[in-house]
């Protein structure tokens, strides 16, 4: 497994157009138990439907996934075959040099990161997504590499809001991961009392306490390859 910070941009556009997921704003916790039963930690008290659609959501993470398609196997998730894949060719179609391994690690950290906001209670609104695409509809109306947009999206044969439509359960992931990782860094920056929480010094000590926090999930998973 490959040591490296998590990096989500909420969709290949956006990290294409480097615009920043300043969007992800804190949200709602609600008290739920995972697929196991157990309550997760951390949660505060919220909506009764809340807490009943995010056990589905955790179940779902391994539940959606056809065995045929599965490239590994989590205590709590599963890469997919098929999106590894097809994520490494949507990078390499805006220019990059993503291989397999870098699409299931990629992937890897993305899921690990779901389930612990998950299971920690975090979610977002389907509205939530939706203003999402729309800020990042706006951004890209006047970003300096439109024309690279614009061909990606021809080679897609899709319109820029039908690429984004296609992306939602994606965005959904990576925005409800982006609450908690922000609600973590608060809490651990507050807890460390930097004198200036924006340092380079307190944003290095940060990345490395959550990088030790993903080495932790990550071992916690006992990933195992299936077979094709």
């Amino acid at each position: 497994m490959k040591k490296t910070a998590l990096i989500l941009c909420c969709g290949l556009l956006a990290c294409a157009l480097a615009v920043a997921t300043t969007a992800c704003t804190a949200g709602q916790k609600a008290p739920i138990e995972d697929a196991s039963g157990e309550q997760g930690s951390n949660s505060m008290a919220a909506d009764e439907g809340a807490a009943h659609v995010l056990p589905e959501k955790i179940r779902a993470m391994k539940d959606d996934i056809p065995p045929e398609d599965r490239l590994l196997e989590g205590e709590h998730i599963t890469v997919s075959r098929s999106e590894a894949e097809e994520h490494m060719a949507q990078n390499r179609a805006m220019g990059g040099e993503e291989t397999m391994e870098d699409a299931i690690d990629f992937l890897t950290q993305r899921e690990t990161w779901y389930y612990q906001a998950l299971a920690n209670g975090y979610s977002v609104t389907e509205q939530e997504v939706e203003d999402y695409i729309d800020m990042q509809m706006e951004f890209s109306s006047r970003a300096s590499n439109r024309d690279q947009l614009d061909a990606y999206l021809d080679s897609l044969g899709m319109t820029e809001k039908e690429y984004w439509q296609s992306q939602k359960s994606v965005l959904e992931k990576e925005l409800t991961t982006s609450k908690y990782t922000s609600a973590l860094q608060q809490e651990f920056l507050e807890e460390e009392a930097f004198a200036n929480p924006y340092s380079a010094e307190a944003q290095s000590v940060w990345q490395d306490y959550q990088e030790a926090l993903y080495q932790e999930f990550y071992e916690q998973e006992n990933l195992t390859e299936v077979a094709p």
